[in-house]
């Protein structure tokens, strides 16, 4: 006889963490301990939306005879529990019969001894009907369905995965009537049962809904109803919504998975199998399903699967928790001894998530610390056998050389902060992680200086600077990068010129340092000028010191930001001409002077320069002189004296359009002719 084959794979995926567990007495969950057990039959535990069209294949029956596609039909479990148990919360097994998605029944044999096993062990067992959309009665239909697509294989377990995570969501919906403990969910299948659980447990994510299982529009419909509608999403429609579907293990005998890209190492449950290597319905490597079928040639589409000889070998590359036993000479059918070893195989991984998963506890939840200094994280955990191995995570990525209970940072770098958890693996799969620990940087502290200025708004010395004021810090005052002696209090009287910042060191030696701040003396602005005229423009020369802005009046309303301007008066007259200076310590120092102006060149007997509309938003002209001679031309200047526009005159024009596009301010229009001149101020909104 050749001896089974055991393959168990050590690398092992994070579990919820567990307290010990009533019951775990080392022989409940683990060997038959009770002599009876009570069976309670139909309960519902949700419902499914009809597959008509599978119906009407199998059945044969005409569609009017069938209730529409939109009616969701009860969907019923047996539920068997120990006779006598006590216990207020208790773990429960959802077992998936087998059949093709297409025959089997909750009361089947297989169904009927391994959740009868289970009962006598103390768990609650719950065997399942689902939706059943392939003609697993009928041979030749079944082959004429899978040569027709993948669509109709993939569909019909997808219905079924469906139906599994809503038994699962009424359980955990109904823990406290049926004293279930809901950390303490399982599943459980037999060939397509096992393909359901599986994916059942592997799948959880919206995106890894499988693409037929989706509206098929090409395939047709029937009365106005498509044959292959979209199915939904992967939770389906079986009710108690807003309750998780996930499970603790899966226990697969004869089994597999359409795709083993939903393995997630990081979140998924582990797995356990049992597979014979001569399966002639699901392979036990990666082929095509119904191999048997398939070499007779009833069945000629392939429809690969992934069986469990398949999922051992990719959970190895990936590090999913996983076991695998392998049965040499075995085809599909469970012998009654192997059926027997698949019984104590899951008891056995049942057994071990629930009785014997470590603890963890974390030494403390919230470490601070600053870069540099150095940082512990450490838990301690009870219970899991031994020999315990350990990873720690930080942003749920694996650590190198973290095997310990203790995780060290010599120096925290800005990289080191984050969330960091501690992984611990026992004997057989059996995992738990730490609770969260966060390590963030500990300056929290508002290191900014404050300061009390000495009368102007510039920092001239002397000047008081102050740090914040909290127990156990120590400070330490620099004056151009350069510590100052005994300057080591919360505040510093700065009485030089320099660049001034405090530095504080915390109980963890943590240090932290403020912006340099710079004190320095700044002389007062004096505010200076000369002007003179060229022609008829105004020309200064600015001779003030220590200024930061300028601002000047020329007496007709115009003024100037710029530090040298220049101007040009509209009319003969005396101004005063003002100059403002401003500094950086927000002083001022103001100068003025009067300004005698003779505007040279005027024609007094022509009619006078006219600006219309003025002020004006839009466009303006220029009424040209009754007595202009030319050569001449009309010129515009800004209110800085700055000619801003030119523009040369045609003989026999009577006004001239001043140009679009200018800036609001006061401008001034002079038209010249010769030794003539013409002037008059415009003011643009």
């Amino acid at each position: 006889m050749l001896r089974n084959l055991l393959m168990l794979t050590a690398a092992c995926l994070a579990v919820p963490q567990l307290s010990a567990q009533p019951g775990c007495d080392g022989s409940r969950y683990r060997l038959p301990v009770f002599p009876s057990i009570t069976v309670t039959s139909d309960v519902q535990y949700g419902t499914g939306r009809h597959d008509w069209r599978a119906e009407l294949l199998c059945s044969g029956a005409t569609q009017g005879a069938l209730p529409p596609y939109t009616a969701m039909l009860p969907l019923k479990a047996d539920l068997y529990e120990p006779a006598g148990d006590t216990l207020a919360a208790r773990p429960l097994v959802i077992y998936v019969h087998g059949g093709a998605f297409g025959v089997g029944d909750k009361a089947d044999a297989e169904a009927v001894f391994f959740c009868g096993q289970m009962a006598l062990r103390g768990y609650v067992a719950a065997s399942i009907n689902y939706r059943l959309s392939l003609c697993g009665d009928n041979v030749l239909v079944l082959a004429g369905q899978i040569n027709s697509g993948d669509h109709e294989l993939i569909r019909a377990a997808y219905r079924a995965m469906q139906d599994a995570k809503a038994a699962v969501r009424y359980f955990r919906a109904n823990a406290q009537a049926w004293r279930i403990d809901t950390s303490q969910i399982y599943l459980a299948g037999y060939s397509a049962g096992a393909i359901t659980a599986l994916a059942a447990g592997v799948i959880q994510e919206p995106g890894e809904k499988y693409a037929l299982a989706n509206a098929l529009p090409s395939l047709g419909s029937l009365n106005g109803q498509l044959l292959y509608p979209d199915l939904g999403p992967i939770e389906g429609e079986g009710g108690n919504p807003g309750f998780s579907s996930k499970v603790r293990a899966v226990f697969a005998a004869a089994g597999a998975l359409l795709d083993l890209g939903a393995l997630d190492p990081g979140t998924d449950p582990p797995i356990s199998m049992i597979h014979g290597l001569q399966d002639e319905i699901v392979p036990a490597g990666a082929a095509c399903a119904f191999p048997e079928y398939m070499a007779l040639g009833l069945i000629t589409n392939c429809v690969p699967v992934k069986g469990s000889a398949r999922i051992h070998a990719y959970s190895d590359s990936v590090g999913y928790c996983h076991e695998f036993l392998a049965l040499p000479a075995a085809g599909h059918a469970l012998s009654p001894a192997e059926a027997d070893t698949a019984v104590q195989r899951a008891a056995r991984l049942f057994y071990r998530h629930h009785c014997e998963t470590p603890v963890l506890t974390a030494a403390q939840t919230a470490y601070q610390r600053c870069a540099g200094a150095p940082v512990q994280l450490a838990v301690s955990t009870a219970g899991g056998g031994s020999p315990l191995s350990y990873q720690w995570f930080r942003d749920g990525q694996p650590l190198p050389q973290s095997g310990s209970p203790v995780y060290q940072i010599p120096a925290v770098s800005p990289a080191d902060f984050g969330s960091y958890q501690c992984r611990v693996a026992g004997p057989g799969c059996v995992t738990a992680v730490s609770p969260l620990m966060t390590l963030s940087e500990a300056d929290t502290l508002p290191l900014v200086l404050e300061y009390e200025l000495p009368g102007s708004a510039c920092l001239e010395p002397p000047v008081l600077l102050s740090g914040p004021v909290m127990p156990g810090l120590q400070y330490a005052w620099l004056r151009n990068g350069s510590a100052i002696p005994q300057a080591e209090g919360p505040s510093y009287l700065a009485g030089l010129d320099g660049a001034y910042a405090l530095q504080v060191t915390d109980s963890n030696g943590c240090v932290s340092r403020t912006a340099a701040l710079a004190v320095r003396s700044v002389p007062d602005a004096a505010a200076a000028f000369t002007y003179a005229f060229d022609g008829d423009t105004l020309r200064l020369t600015n001779l003030s010191q220590h200024g930061l802005s300028y601002w000047w009046e020329f007496g007709d309303g115009a003024t100037s930001a710029l530090p040298q301007p220049q101007h040009v008066y509209a009319a003969s007259g005396t101004y005063t001409l003002r100059l403002t200076v401003a500094d950086s310590c927000g002083g001022a120092s103001e100068v003025s002077e009067t300004v005698a102006f003779t505007l040279t060149g005027l024609d007094a007997g022509a009619r006078p320069l006219r600006l219309y509309p003025n002020p004006a938003a839009g466009t303006a002209y220029v009424e040209l002189p009754d007595n202009l001679t030319f050569p001449a031309e009309l010129l515009l200047y800004g209110a800085d004296g700055r000619r801003c526009w030119a523009y040369r005159i045609i003989q026999g024009q009577a006004s001239v359009a001043l140009p679009g596009g200018l800036p609001a301010g006061l401008y001034q229009a002079e038209v010249r002719a010769g030794a003539q001149r013409w002037r008059s101020a415009w003011l643009k909104r």
